[in-house]
């Protein structure tokens, strides 16, 4: 029993909220969580538990992605942008909230359909972030927080990870 208390200990963190703690399960920040901008994280935060208060069971699946990952993606056709550089997750400025099913597994394809993606794309706007939900090509997951355009990011850093927020 006293491995499942320590694997239970391993897959929470305690992350600080609105000048609270509350407890997040490490398992549900997906990939690049240390790489977001601050404002990001703490919006997304703000989205999982108003989420959760709505009874979706949501996590972040991803966050920022490495240009190999972002090249991975656009060669699967899961990424629309001609430039792996023009997307929002490479800036730390972007995360992919996805569902979780009973058994704590990722889920593209909820209970409710698009109705459920549908609700959780309203929390998703209502803290501030662009929704891909909205766009001619249905981006369900995506959530991006255009802080600065990309325009600007590329005329002030060479790359991505030399942005404050990522290379601290």
């Amino acid at each position: 029993m006293k491995w499942l208390a320590l694997a239970i200990a391993i897959m929470t963190a305690s992350v600080l909220y609105n000048g609270r703690r509350i407890r997040a399960e490490l398992s549900m920040m997906g990939e690049g969580w240390d790489r977001l901008h601050p404002e990001v994280k703490r919006r997304a935060l703000k989205v999982l538990e108003q989420a959760r208060a709505e009874g979706l069971h949501v996590g972040i699946f991803e966050g920022y992605r490495d240009e190999y990952r972002q090249r991975e993606l656009m060669g699967k056709g899961n990424s629309w942008v001609g430039d792996p550089n023009n997307s929002y997750h490479r800036w730390g400025l972007a995360v992919d909230f996805v569902f979780l099913d009973k058994l704590g597994r990722w889920t593209w394809n909820p209970d409710g359909g698009r109705a459920t993606w549908e609700k959780l794309g309203r929390i998703i706007e209502a803290n501030g972030f662009e929704w891909g939900g909205r766009w001619r090509n249905f981006d369900g997951p995506h959530a991006q927080l255009p802080l600065y355009t990309i325009a600007a990011l590329k005329a002030t850093y060479q790359q991505p990870e030399e942005t404050p927020w990522q290379s601290a």
